[in-house]
């Protein structure tokens, strides 16, 4: 039985401090974590960017993983949703033999939730969104809970499948010392382009879809509040008047 947990995206801190694990990716591997802890299978964690996130990918080892990969290349760099799916869905197709794809439900800088999608699209398989709980894995079948706007449904999938967490967790995993020392000196597999046979233009910004074009600060333009009182109706009443003085002014 393999896992894959992918687009670890880490949290893009841009003042040099460290990187730190993506909460939607904490929720993501308690589960898949503490499930491994009495069931037998392979879990391989796999993460595009740069090489400040070998210390938070390292932590994974103490965790539980088998295996972590770390996709590594100035040619990955400016790639959009589409082409970080793409480069995270050929190196998924370089570890073979897996039954599920396990995926954050979005890294926090870019706010999309496209990524778990388009991998499952590239890949050709099942895809699955609004995962929130792992209840089961039995040979290549899963037990899962979903939860969306209609409810709370428990389903069972057969892989290979891409499954979809939603919401996060920002309690981070905690490491005993024991374990600190045991992976002090292991280190991710690095990936790069030329590892996974990719040509430059399906990369970065040359293989992306979406280009940015402009990026603009917007002020907030704080005003001073106002407190509606009185009978429902009326608030309802004094709030569409707002709207509409807004519009026309």
């Amino acid at each position: 039985m393999k896992a894959v947990s992918a687009d670890l995206i880490n949290t893009v801190v841009r003042d040099e401090q460290k990187l730190r694990m993506n909460p939607y990716d904490i929720k993501i591997l308690k589960d898949t974590f503490n499930w491994k802890k009495n069931n037998k299978c392979k879990i391989t964690c796999l993460c595009m960017g740069s090489l400040d996130a070998v210390p938070a990918l390292k932590s994974c080892y103490g965790y539980g993983a088998d295996e972590i990969i770390l996709l590594n290349d100035p040619a990955f760099v400016g790639s959009d949703t589409y082409a970080t799916s793409y480069i995270l869905s050929k190196a998924i197709e370089k570890i073979g033999d897996y039954d599920f794809v396990l995926c954050g439900e979005k890294a926090v800088d870019g706010e999309t939730g496209q990524v778990a999608g388009s991998i499952a699209e590239h890949l050709q398989v099942v895809y699955i969104p609004a995962v929130g709980r792992l209840f089961s894995l039995y040979k290549d079948k899963a037990e899962l809970e979903l939860r969306d706007e209609t409810g709370i449904t428990t389903v069972e999938v057969s892989g290979p499948a891409v499954l979809h967490y939603k919401d996060f967790d920002t309690t981070e995993l905690t490491i005993g010392l024991a374990q600190i020392k045991k992976i002090r000196n292991k280190m991710p597999v690095i990936w790069n382009m030329s590892d996974l046979e990719l040509e430059a233009e399906y990369c970065g910004h040359a293989g992306s879809k979406t280009k940015v074009i402009e990026v603009k600060k917007v002020e907030y333009n704080k005003k001073n509040g106002k407190i509606l009182e009185g009978m429902i109706s009326d608030q309802v009443e004094e709030i569409n008047q707002l709207i509409m003085n807004n519009r026309l002014g």
